[in-house]
């Protein structure tokens, strides 16, 4: 226990926080006091400094077994939170970033260096950022992780087996090949990639990882903190699953070993080295890893990038196969299919065709058509998983389960065994954090349960707490129509169907009158979700579904009505807008423009304006003011009063120069001489608009002040402000 009446220089020591001060050696000494302080055996020093008590010293822990390697590591928490938001934060729709100038740069460097073989087989090179110089080799950490590797594998034969095999495999395919070091030309840079097992949960098939990311401390750089990672270049996720329900006859392929199928340029291959060998009794070998290598922070762009790639210089001969390696391919698998089975046919030969093009061999087919499966012969079928209870059996398709006699996407999830406490925040976040859903298919359960993490997380309780058992949270249902109406432009263009007209449904009355009202009459947070929502379905037509159809049968299939061409729309109550939340107080506004006082023009300096208005302003305050107390009596004025009397010249300048435009604003009308700057009217001023309001920039700087450029009053301003 710590001593009463101690002040600690960190009374939260015990809790990890961000570092506030790095205090260099020496100033150290200089802060210590001679006052010390053994609290018991086995247990830190109480030191006494400048600052105030700190703990130093060691903790003694108790003996391990023999067997057992204690490890110590200190994670910090300070970003915790903004990870945490991740499992809770509104959904959006991802937009398609511009590329980067390390982007550019790295796609520039691929498009100049790669080359193909007589085969058609591609070789590239590493993309390097300009810290090269400064990679650390790691080839005293690659041997140290090597030599505890091999103790693994006394403990563990079976892994050894497969590890074994593995390399071997890689060996005999020319992915790897064995290299002298005392052949190496002096001062030569090379890099020593550690690696290990990974055992999959369900299974025990052994994994072998490459780490790239290692270094020997953190004053060096690994390979990958020296490579570019180049664009995302191949369809998202989204839209690829989106594409693969289309089809009537659907297939999925997978390209075999994709990043094994690109060679790596000889003179990049010193980087990819590893140590090995079969039993502790040989001699240690080095090999050098001959293709892109999975676990470098390249190897996704340079293996898509050469998929890419053979679509432009070859895609010409192959259509079909050409369009679904550029609309329906992800990383390794193709997703794609046809409307007949004889379509399906031609689109798997010419995927195979135009793939061998490029020494891409591609198997794994499996199809919900028996007729095309049985064109395949066995051994280039995909393996069929057993289902649970029943089910049929499924295939893996980017992280779903699909089932191909159904022909239904599944999601597998495991709970955890029911217990008699109630739910806490940690173990809500494991429960999310097993699903994986990329179409939003089970999105109505997640939502409650993301809605419930996040009150957990404003609520500030402990994580192995009890949680509150309800949890309300203000405004989702116009997040929920912000979503479908950003879901809706991603989608339309990915189905690439005719659509003739779209109706948008939504449960909530409140989010329907909030988009027939007028901007100008919404709070902020409401009108800019509002804005963003009617300027994507200014075509499209809302319309009301009942709450009480709200069920699970609606989410699978939509209402009865749905299955009909004509239908009555159901027409809600219209709510009066002292029952609307989120309005603005009503403002009237006079159509007589506002002109400026004579006073204004007689003085040449704009401060001394400014101090006149402050004072008016204050005079004006102090007589509304019944308690003299109350009263601002100071001789001078206080900033806070500087600023207000400059807002409102301002706003009296802006009055008498855009009368119009800003009654054009308030009612929601398009403005003339001041349209490109698309302005809003808050505080009683005329802003500039723009696409900055989600920016972390400050309101002053996503909206500044509109100024008339003629007036002389806004000249003595602007000749102050840059004195």
């Amino acid at each position: 226990m710590i001593p009463e009446g101690l002040v600690l220089a960190d009374p939260k020591f015990h809790i990890p926080d961000k570092v506030d001060l790095l205090i260099g050696g020496e100033l150290f000494f200089d802060l210590l006091k001679p006052g010390h302080l053994s609290l018991a055996g086995g247990l830190p020093q109480l030191r006494d400094t400048q600052l105030g008590w700190i703990i130093a010293g060691v903790i003694i822990e108790p003996p391990h077994a023999s067997n057992v390697s204690p490890m110590y590591v200190h994670a910090s928490v300070a970003d915790i939170e903004r990870n945490m938001q991740q499992f809770w934060q509104i959904e959006e729709v991802p937009d398609v970033p511009n590329l980067s100038t390390e982007e550019i740069a790295c796609e520039a460097h691929f498009l100049s260096t790669y080359q193909r073989d007589e085969s058609g087989r591609f070789m590239v090179q590493l993309p390097f950022n300009s810290d090269l110089p400064l990679l650390d080799d790691c080839r005293a950490l690659a041997l140290k992780r090597f030599l505890m590797l091999e103790k693994r594998f006394v403990r563990n034969p079976e892994l050894r087996i497969q590890y074994v095999d593995f390399i071997r495999e890689y060996e005999t395919l020319g992915h790897c090949r064995e290299i002298m070091e005392s052949e190496d030309p002096p001062n030569q840079q090379s890099y020593y990639l550690p690696h290990h097992a990974v055992l999959r949960p369900s299974s025990t098939k052994c994994r072998v990882v490459f780490d790239a990311s290692a270094k020997s401390s953190p004053s060096h750089l690994s390979l990958n903190e020296v490579l570019h990672v180049g664009p995302v270049v191949q369809n998202d996720l989204h839209h690829i699953m989106l594409r693969f329900r289309k089809f009537k006859v659907a297939f999925t392929g997978d390209i075999c070993k994709m990043y094994r199928q690109v060679v790596e340029a000889p003179s990049d291959r010193r980087f990819l080295r590893i140590f090995w060998r079969e039993q502790p009794s040989l001699p240690l070998r080095v090999l050098e890893l001959c293709t892109v290598t999975y676990g470098t922070a390249s190897a996704p762009y340079q293996a898509t990038m050469c998929l890419v790639q053979l679509v432009k210089e070859d895609g010409e001969n192959f259509p079909i196969a050409a369009r679904s390696m550029k609309e329906e391919t992800y990383m390794d698998d193709v997703l794609s299919g046809a409307d007949s089975v004889e379509d399906a046919v031609v689109a798997k030969e010419q995927l195979k065709k135009l793939l061998g093009r490029g020494g891409f061999p591609i198997r794994k087919w499996c199809s919900n058509s028996q007729q095309l499966m049985e064109n395949i012969p066995i051994d280039e079928r995909e393996t069929m998983t057993p289902g649970e209870q029943g089910v049929d059996e499924t295939i893996k398709v980017l992280g779903l389960r699909w089932d191909p006699t159904a022909d239904t996407l599944k999601i597998v999830y495991h709970p955890n065994p029911p217990v008699k406490q109630p739910p806490t925040k940690r173990t809500v976040y494991s429960e999310i954090a097993k699903f994986f859903d990329p179409l939003g298919l089970v999105s109505p359960v997640i939502v409650l349960v993301k809605l419930l993490a996040q009150k957990l997380w404003q609520l500030k309780i402990n994580w192995d707490d009890p949680s509150p058992t309800s949890c309300m949270v203000f405004r989702k249902e116009l997040c929920a129509a912000l979503l479908l109406t950003r879901l809706l432009a991603k989608v339309l263009p990915a189905l690439d169907i005719p659509v003739q007209e779209v109706v948008l449904w939504s449960d909530s009355t409140i989010v329907l009158a909030w988009l027939k009202k007028p901007l100008n009459q919404l709070q902020l947070i409401v009108r800019n979700r509002v804005a963003v929502i009617l300027q994507h379905t200014d075509k499209f037509r809302w319309e009301h579904l009942p709450e009480d159809s709200a069920t699970n049968t609606l989410w699978w299939h939509g209402p009865s009505y749905f299955e009909v061409e004509c239908y009555e729309v159901v027409i809600p109550d219209e709510i009066p807008e002292e029952a609307l939340p989120e309005l603005k107080a009503t403002v009237a506004i006079s159509d007589i423009r506002m002109y400026m006082p004579l006073f204004f023009s007689n003085y040449s300096k704009f401060r001394k304006l400014q101090r006149i208005v402050g004072y008016i302003r204050r005079f004006a305050n102090n007589c509304r003011k019944q308690n003299p107390t109350d009263r601002e009596l100071r001789p001078h004025l206080t900033v806070h009063e500087l600023r207000r009397a400059t807002e409102t010249i301002i706003h009296v300048i802006q009055h008498a120069h855009f009368a119009d435009e800003i009654k054009r604003v308030l009612d929601n009308e398009p403005c003339k001489r001041l349209g490109n700057l698309r302005p809003i009217y808050t505080n009683d001023l005329l802003h500039v608009g723009g696409r900055l309001d989600r920016s972390q920039l400050p309101f002053e700087s996503r909206h500044q002040i509109i100024l008339p450029d003629k007036d002389p009053v806004i000249h003595r301003f602007i000749q102050q402000m840059h004195c």
